[in-house]
């Protein structure tokens, strides 16, 4: 760790989260690639179990620690160490959010990398619920989608099967970890991500139900979340164009995109709640002329434009574990 730190200090290193382990990245220097290849070798004989790769780039230098699922302890350790925030967390016992296996596509990946170790929030939030709050939030997905709108906190309580009292309390914390969003009195449940009890301009329908999601992204992911296929009714956020997305395989897959040219803009900034200052910004575009004269217009610099097909693994990672049961 001294060796570590060092390099970072003298090469300007930044060590982030992977879904696999841990990288440091370097700016180039003078004698930073064979002191990289010392320590790498260091780490292997007293780290048999953990790789450690050494690769250069263009302009920069990674140094990578991985290994398999039962070397996760050994990782959030030194990740803990180097002060890194975890790009997942536990949701309830073998259930992480997001669930990093469903992502194959390099430039889905890089994106919620970045969007989780650029907000932690996005990871501790959802980590670490006690039993009442796993329980409310679970009661309260499945009356989104089993209803088309959202619950009254007496039905929190009966679907869960717990006292008045604790649902209110569930629900609270639940607010305060920006899961769900309580109107100013508390008593009305407004949107639970992926959901909203209003008009958002994303229309999900699943289960023979139209529910509104709170952003493209929440839209995508639902299916998944609820093991169904959907159908998706958004617009353009620049022309109010219709657009017309379907999912299939329990909504793991696209079976249908409208127009073709369809993208996603992934809002980065944001402060406060997600679902009143990130969501409205993370929309759709018939296409990528769109999306520059949006941005343009509207001074949206800081984002990532994706494929209909990385934002829905997106949606996938971040929505499926959320009804997963283990």
């Amino acid at each position: 760790m001294a060796e570590i730190g060092a390099l970072v200090q003298a090469y300007g290193g930044v060590a982030e989260r992977t879904p696999g382990g841990v990288v440091l990245r370097f700016k180039v220097g003078e004698g930073l690639l064979g002191a990289l290849d010392v320590l790498a070798e260091k780490e292997r004989s007293c780290c048999a179990t953990l790789k450690f790769t050494v690769t250069e780039e263009a302009g920069s230098i990674s140094f990578r620690i991985g290994g398999q699922a039962s070397d996760s302890t050994a990782i959030e350790d030194l990740a803990a160490r180097l002060g890194v925030a975890p790009l997942s967390g536990e949701l309830r016992a073998g259930v992480r959010r997001p669930d990093w296996s469903r992502m194959t596509l390099p430039k889905a990946r890089e994106v919620l990398q970045r969007r989780l170790a650029a907000h932690p929030s996005g990871v501790d939030g959802w980590a670490g619920l006690d039993e009442a709050e796993d329980k409310a939030l679970t009661a309260i997905l499945r009356h989104f989608a089993d209803h088309g709108r959202g619950p009254s906190i007496e039905d929190v309580a009966g679907t869960s099967g717990q006292p008045l009292d604790t649902a209110r309390r569930a629900l609270e914390t639940l607010r305060k970890r920006d899961l769900v969003v309580l109107n100013e009195s508390g008593a009305a449940i407004l949107a639970a991500y992926p959901f909203a009890a209003y008009r958002t301009g994303h229309r999900v329908t699943l289960h023979g139900q139209t529910v509104d999601s709170l952003c493209a992204i929440d839209a995508l992911g639902t299916g998944a979340m609820c093991r169904t296929e959907t159908t998706i009714s958004s617009e353009c956020a620049h022309c109010g164009k219709p657009i017309y997305i379907a999912t299939s395989s329990s909504g793991t897959t696209l079976a249908a995109v409208e127009p073709r040219t369809a993208i996603v803009w992934y809002t980065l900034a944001f402060e406060g709640c997600v679902a009143q200052s990130r969501c409205p910004s993370t929309v759709f575009f018939c296409d990528d002329d769109h999306l520059a004269a949006w941005r343009s217009s509207s001074a949206q610099s800081a984002g990532d434009r994706l494929t209909v097909e990385e934002a829905l693994e997106i949606g996938i990672a971040l929505f499926e574990p959320l009804l997963r049961l283990a």
